[in-house]
């Protein structure tokens, strides 16, 4: 009687799935990448083995590693003996999950010579030795990054005479160098980059049985590019199948050849850092949803690998990549999501977790800790909000340090060391007791333990623009005006307000253009119209920054990607060598009822500080057109726009358009239009 029970279970349990399945598959639209929605055999390691045809009445019982469900101390931080003591450390605070998305983990094997994804065309030359030696560039662009030497991934890569342009499921590289001759070489799609990832199949867990339903359909997107010594590329994609699944893969690439390596792991991309050969990827993955464990490559790593610093929302989990040859170490946190990473020129990363759940796991001195005390540690410890600072060592995939902080961190540029002390700026949340406030923090770099506090520095005000610069903070926060502070931290246990300026709007993004003049770029309403401004302010180490010179880009309402955005900094564009300043906007009029959609060029004088609006070009000549700026670049003397344009293909349906590549080069200095191109 029982058993016909469990099997009545197991079958209404099925159906339902596989009707939400099919409506899962009916709701989501993957660009013409789908997976085919078709039941399969596959062969899988570590959590499931032999799963079978569903409908076959048979199953296969899940395989977990067994052990104690207790924590070792580590650094004074919880690391799991196993994974029954992760599992229901998250049981005991969410009740569990019901079902189960367990991914496919095939052996990669890569023949000997072979690129995994084949061929895709004939081979191209895409480095400067493609032409003569005395004739190649030598100033072109690069990402604006968060520390000098750390490269990001971004949607442009530049080597000097080739430009790699991501659109979000098309790699494109462009002979940009000489711009009379630029031509799209080459443009791959991203289904083909990852043709050696198997695919997610959906079960479902009964009684410790696990019988799969379908495969699960998903939407591959490409998030960015690296450039590597080599000539080749690391491109970054996110996969995304429903269900809070999500996975992260890394793909080397040479253009005109195919893929030569990749690796995955589980969880949305966050951020990315390199230096040198060494990569480092962070996703956040849900810690509750069907997919319970992270995997890397198709193995689930020792739960050793783990540490618990909090509130189990999400695995963090960050892979270190040896480019050269994708070998790799994995660390995982398991506590809040990542809202910011910042990593150094000498390798540390630091990861912060903000949470309104607030709940952190102290320094701990027991050498174990079973489930039971965790759960009490956690619910303890709650404080709303809070954000936990982990410091990790990437090559040695180790955590060397979490403490946590009262407020909010959710920007890179938020956190920044400096001569061995980490600084961390903070919005914190108003209390029973206490308006909301901006605060300081200074920590020990090494330990994370607070060296000094600097609290309240503006009341009833959050943070938008913040830039380091050795012993200064500039720091904007805004309301309804906008305070700049300048703050000096040259003595770490006593950093003082020098003094702030207070102006309308808000800049959202600082740029130091030389030692002593700062540019920010942000918003200020004029009248009933929203204008983009940018501002060059004067600064010295014992007085308030003071505006020197202002421009406004004006329409009814003018709007940049730039700014309101974590990633947007990395479209700023700086070239030095013509004083020019390169940003994309969109400028609405009444007047208009299509908006002018292009790349602002800025021309500024710090000797004699000004502004000045030498044009705004346009992607698009026709202006009929549904038209996406990307980012610009440059070359030597030429400057290059990107941009989308979509083209309706006449097919019936929501979303159902085409898209082209479109760049354009003009002369920096008179802004005349050399070439352009467009696929």
């Amino acid at each position: 009687m029982a058993k016909n029970m469990d099997t009545r279970r197991a079958s209404i349990a099925l159906i339902v799935l596989v009707l939400v399945g099919a409506i899962t598959l009916s709701l989501i639209y993957d660009s013409g990448d789908r997976t085919s929605y078709t039941p399969r055999t596959v062969t899988v390691t570590e959590t499931v083995t032999e799963v079978v045809e569903p409908g076959s009445g048979n199953g296969t019982r899940e395989t977990t590693t067994t052990g104690p469900a207790e924590f070792s101390v580590r650094n004074g931080l919880l690391s799991p003996k196993s994974w029954e003591a992760v599992e229901l450390l998250i049981a005991s605070l969410s009740g569990g999950p019901k079902g189960y998305a367990k991914m496919p983990m095939p052996t990669m094997v890569i023949p000997e010579g072979m690129p995994l994804a084949g061929t895709v065309g004939a081979p191209i030359t895409v480095t400067a030795t493609a032409i003569p030696e005395s004739e190649v560039p030598q100033d072109y662009s690069s990402t604006n990054v968060r520390v000098a030497g750390v490269d990001e991934y971004d949607i442009v890569k530049v080597n000097g005479t080739h430009a790699f342009i991501v659109t979000d499921s098309m790699l494109y590289t462009v002979k940009a160098w000489p711009p009379e001759g630029m031509e799209i070489v080459e443009a791959v799609n991203s289904s083909s980059l990852v043709k050696g990832v198997g695919g997610l199949v959906m079960a479902f867990n009964v009684s410790g049985l696990l019988t799969p339903v379908a495969e699960l359909p998903s939407q591959v997107s490409i998030r960015g590019i690296h450039l590597v010594e080599d000539g080749s590329l690391i491109v970054v994609l996110n996969e995304y199948t429903g269900w809070m699944i999500e996975r992260t893969i890394i793909v080397k690439y040479m253009p005109g050849v195919g893929v030569k390596d990749l690796a995955w792991v589980t969880g949305g991309l966050y951020d990315t850092r390199m230096i040198n050969n060494t990569l480092v990827v962070v996703t956040n993955q849900p810690a509750y949803a069907p997919l319970s464990k992270p995997v890397v490559s198709g193995s689930v790593p020792d739960p050793g690998a783990l540490v618990v610093t909090g509130v189990p929302e999400t695995y963090v989990n960050v892979l270190t990549l040896d480019t050269s040859d994708f070998t790799f170490k994995y660390t995982g946190v398991l506590g809040p999501r990542a809202t910011a990473v910042y990593m150094t020129r000498e390798g540390g990363l630091y990861i912060a977790q903000s949470s309104w759940a607030g709940g952190v796991i102290p320094l701990l001195r027991p050498e174990v800790v079973d489930v039971g005390e965790a759960v009490k540690l956690i619910m303890e410890n709650r404080r709303q909000p809070s954000t936990l600072i982990t410091k990790i060592d990437p090559a040695t995939a180790t955590v060397v340090a979490s403490t946590w902080i009262e407020g909010i961190v959710d920007s890179t540029w938020q956190m920044d060391e400096y001569r061995g002390y980490l600084r961390v700026v903070a919005d914190r949340a108003p209390g029973a007791e206490r308006m909301g406030s901006v605060v300081l923090y200074i920590l020990n770099a090494s330990t994370l333990e607070e060296v000094a506090e600097l609290p309240d520095i503006a009341v009833n005000e959050d943070v938008y623009g913040v830039r380091f610069m050795g012993d200064t903070l500039y720091l904007v926060t805004f309301r309804r005006v906008d305070p700049l502070f300048a703050i000096n931290l040259s003595d770490p246990r006593n950093p003082t307000i020098i003094g702030y300026l207070k102006a309308p709007g808000f800049d959202d993004y600082l740029h130091p253009l030389t030692g002593d003049i700062l540019l920010g770029i942000g918003y200020e309403d004029l009248g009933r119209s929203r204008s983009v401004r940018l501002t060059l302010y004067q600064i010295q180490a014992d007085s308030a920054p003071k505006p020197v010179a202002r421009l406004y880009i004006e329409g009814d309402s003018v709007w940049t990607p730039l700014i309101g955005n974590p990633l947007g900094y990395k479209l700023f564009h700086h070239i030095p060598s013509y004083n020019t300043i390169v940003i994309p906007v969109t400028v609405y009029n009444t007047s208009n009822p299509t908006p002018l959609t292009g790349f602002a060029v800025i021309e500024y004088n710090t000797s004699s500080p000004n502004l000045t609006l030498k044009g705004i070009l346009e992607l698009d000549i026709y202006r009929y057109l549904r038209v996406a700026p990307l980012k610009s670049f440059h070359i030597e003397d030429t400057l290059y726009i990107t941009g989308v344009k979509y083209i309706d293909r006449g097919v019936v349906g929501p979303g159902h358009v085409g898209y082209n590549l479109v760049v354009k080069a003009y002369a920096i200095e008179t802004l005349e239009m050399i070439a352009g191109v467009e696929g």
